[in-house]
């Protein structure tokens, strides 16, 4: 009698499918979801969710982001290509995909993802922003270009009035020589990051602010 109630309250309390599916679904989409979790979740999801293409290239980029974060960045790109073969037009996979490949050092491969994540996307201010930075500030000389970093830049200030975003212009005026307005772009982003209670970033930010006082670009 007591193994029977047993298998009842185990029968009771498990998920089913389609429980588990839709619980493995929301802690996958779940930014607040730990990263181990989610690519956890994720993962299940992939293997055993019955997935559109366009769901399933988002559990792909969900994964890939959640490695990214982990600095699995190999992981991360193989999940972002996974993501693209799956929807061609997925600007966000391709940005993605674009910093874990600058985050290996692969920074011909990142400008090209910048580029094709603005191509799909023109007013993608995030796209735009990494591709601008990556122009200005790549240890790569070959990958480095001033007045193109300064006009991708300008775009996304004009798109989104973020601190980053100054400061990525900023470094585009410094690598093209024009110290006095990559001082007054710095200025502007810290006074933004004041302004949004943003103070940790402040001294990082005075920093560059010096060194383009200095008549130097910054490099990474």
């Amino acid at each position: 009698m007591r193994a029977l109630i047993l298998v009842a309250a185990l029968t009771a309390t498990a998920p089913t499918p389609e429980e588990q599916h839709d619980a493995n679904a929301h802690r996958c989409e779940n930014f607040s979801t730990p990263a181990e979790r989610r690519v956890t979740a994720c993962s299940w999801l992939i293997e055993f969710g019955r997935l559109s293409r366009v769901r399933q290239a988002e559990a792909f980029y969900s994964r890939g982001t959640m490695h990214s974060e982990l600095g699995r960045h190999d992981r991360a790109i193989s999940d972002f290509d996974a993501a693209i073969k799956l929807t061609l037009n997925f600007a966000n996979a391709y940005h993605a995909r674009g910093m874990a490949y600058e985050n290996t050092g692969m920074f011909d491969h990142a400008l090209r993802d910048y580029g094709e994540a603005v191509r799909l996307v023109p007013d993608f201010a995030s796209a735009l922003n990494s591709k601008a930075w990556l122009l200005a500030t790549a240890p790569d000389a070959k990958i480095r270009n001033g007045a193109v970093s300064v006009r991708v830049a300008q775009r996304a200030v004009l798109l989104v009035d973020f601190p980053t975003h100054h400061a990525t212009l900023a470094a585009a005026y410094a690598e093209a020589g024009d110290f006095a307005e990559a001082i007054r772009a710095q200025q502007m982003a810290i006074a933004r990051l004041q302004a949004t209670g943003q103070v940790l970033s402040i001294p990082e930010y005075q920093s560059r602010l010096e060194l383009y006082r200095a008549g130097r670009p910054y490099r990474r």
